[in-house]
């Protein structure tokens, strides 16, 4: 197999198998990211599950909290008390309370009082702490406003303790800082004077609420139990279980808080993750899988699959190229023998047309009825020598196609001339045929070209009038020199009455061995008139074409010919 033909082949295969593993490989990701999208969602919905269950621990101690301090306020508020010793015995009767703070409507912290100067200094650092826990807090709508009512008397009014109604009081929010340890949570109630209650809730005792919250067991695990007996014995073979998953909720600072499931190490980046509800948005809840949760994109069986079936369309292809090849000899081999026969046909044919006019020119002088039947049959012998010498032509011209240009006899002729003489062929088969010709002469002067390619050109399209369109009874013949392009243009138009040809079929019909008609019935032909008469032209720097006509068919025939005083050179093709 040549190279050229092995490399295109393989570029073939190569080229629709690179495309369909590459899809395949797309494929292949896009269902993996997929299915780990699907596999997050899953896990996700598993960790919002766990978030909702322990929301209601805080709205709970929201609740419970919200009673007590309602209670203990009404009480300071009923007995006068500014020193608020009831709220005092709340702090220290509620373990999830750590500080109480109450906060009048001018902003300024009333409760817990400030410590002497004398207090030890971490009394003086939380009281610095709770203040600045006080000016954080959540405001509220009105707050603002009555702190610029108030803005003109705070100074005078500022050692005023006025007790606060719990009956004001809105509902609790939950206000996060951060200190010490880490996050701190404290819930507020407003008032719509501007003051406001609040406690600092103990991270120990809310932390150990939240964890009661969730789950405290490993995950469920697969035991293995496989009986064997050895002797009459029996024994029972548990195996370790496998790890499956681990949760574990994370804070602020990513420091592990709580975990439960099975033994795995968290050092990994997680498979999922979710950031809690109010108020731990901080705080994340991680999930971690024992094993890889998506299968990885293994593509040995996709290339494999790939290479076999390009194995088995090498294999197709240089099958079938193998036998292209073959018929392709074998077509070379046919072109050239009958170029050889018509080769050798040329030098019989020429004698025996030479003959013929000998004999011919022997019997001008005699008379009688023998006479006259010799020279009828002379005259037979010569035209069908003439019509064999053309269909030699023909297959020279078809085979010179492939084998290269051959040269032009480029001599000076009178082209209406010549034109008259290849009609003056056919007027006996045409008269046969009741065929009337149309003579319009506009090319009457000396031009150089080569008289035998339009001799061979006009009688193809003639000799298709005959055979294809004698019904219309017309041949019209018209000839014509014009300029392009300052090249003188041989312009010979041969139409018809006929049928006609369907404008579907206009490129067909010069495709050699192409025929419209191939049924029993239909003339004699090899189906390569017009596609010698192109060939013919191109190489005289011209062209045939069909053209749009109002009944029948048409043909241009346009060929680069010169006046008999210039050169030309016939090698360019034709510009139109």
């Amino acid at each position: 197999m040549p190279l050229k033909i092995l490399i295109a082949l393989l570029t073939l295969i190569a080229a629709p198998l690179l495309l369909l593993g590459w899809v395949s490989a797309s494929t292949m990701r896009a269902d993996r990211s997929t299915a780990q999208r699907q596999i997050e969602a899953v896990l996700r919905s598993r960790l919002k599950e766990i978030d909702t269950s322990v929301q209601p621990l805080f709205d709970e101690i929201a609740t419970m909290l919200t009673g007590q301090v309602r209670l203990a306020i009404d009480q300071d508020t009923s007995s006068g008390d500014l020193q608020h010793g009831e709220l005092t015995r709340f702090q220290r009767s509620q373990p999830l309370v750590q500080r109480a703070i109450i906060v009048n409507s001018r902003g300024m912290m009333i409760y817990p009082p400030p410590p002497p100067n004398s207090s030890e200094p971490n009394r003086i650092e939380e009281y610095a702490a709770l203040k600045a826990l006080a000016m954080s807090r959540p405001r509220h709508a009105t707050e603002s406003a009555s702190a610029q009512t108030h803005s003109a008397d705070r100074s005078k009014a500022a050692t005023q303790q006025a007790p606060i109604p719990s009956s004001r009081l809105s509902a609790p929010v939950y206000h996060v800082w951060y200190r010490d340890q880490g996050t701190q949570l404290s819930l507020w109630w407003h008032q719509e004077s501007g003051a406001a209650v609040g406690v600092m809730l103990a991270r120990s005792r809310w932390m150990a609420e939240l964890m009661a919250r969730l789950p405290n067991t490993p995950l469920p695990t697969i035991q293995l139990a496989a009986q064997s007996s050895y002797k009459g014995l029996s024994s029972e073979i548990r195996q370790t279980p496998t790890p499956i998953e681990a949760i574990a909720l994370y804070d602020e600072s990513n420091r592990l808080i709580y975990r439960w499931g099975d033994d795995i190490e968290l050092l990994k980046t997680p498979d999922t993750q979710l950031a809690m509800s109010e108020p731990l948005s901080s705080w994340h809840l991680k999930y971690y899988a024992a094993q890889p949760l998506t299968i990885p994109v293994r593509f040995t069986g996709l290339y494999a699959a790939i290479a076999g079936l390009g194995i088995v369309l090498f294999s197709l292809g240089a099958y079938v190229l193998t036998n292209l090849q073959r018929q392709i000899r074998l077509a070379k081999s046919r072109v050239t023998f009958a170029g050889q026969v018509s080769h050798e046909l040329r030098t019989p044919l020429t004698n025996i047309r030479l003959y013929t006019e000998l004999a011919q020119a022997d019997l001008e002088g005699a008379d009688g009825p023998a006479t006259q039947r010799i020279a009828g049959r002379l005259s037979i012998i010569d035209s069908e020598s003439r019509r064999l010498g053309r269909l030699v032509s023909g297959v020279m011209e078809v085979i010179r196609e492939d084998e290269g240009k051959g040269p032009l006899r480029l001599l000076p002729y009178n082209a209406d001339a010549v034109i008259d003489d290849v009609i003056q062929q056919f007027l006996p088969s045409y008269e046969a045929a009741s065929i009337r010709i149309e003579r319009i002469r506009g090319a009457n002067q000396s031009l150089v070209f080569d008289a035998d390619c339009l001799d061979m050109i006009l009688i193809n399209l003639l000799s298709n009038i005959e055979k294809y369109a004698a019904s219309g009874g017309i041949a019209k013949i018209e000839s014509l020199v014009k300029t392009s392009f300052q090249n003188e243009i041989l312009c010979v138009r041969v139409s018809d009455h006929g049928s006609g040809i369907a404008s579907r079929h206009h490129k067909t019909i010069f495709k050699a061995f192409r025929r419209l008609d191939d049924g029993i019935s239909a003339p004699s032909g090899t189906g390569i008139g017009l596609t010698i008469a192109r060939r013919v032209a191109r190489r005289h720097g011209g062209d045939v074409k069909i053209v749009p006509s109002a009944k029948g068919a048409c043909f241009e025939v346009t060929i680069r010919v010169t006046k008999a005083n210039m050169e030309a050179d016939f090698g360019k093709p034709l510009c139109n």
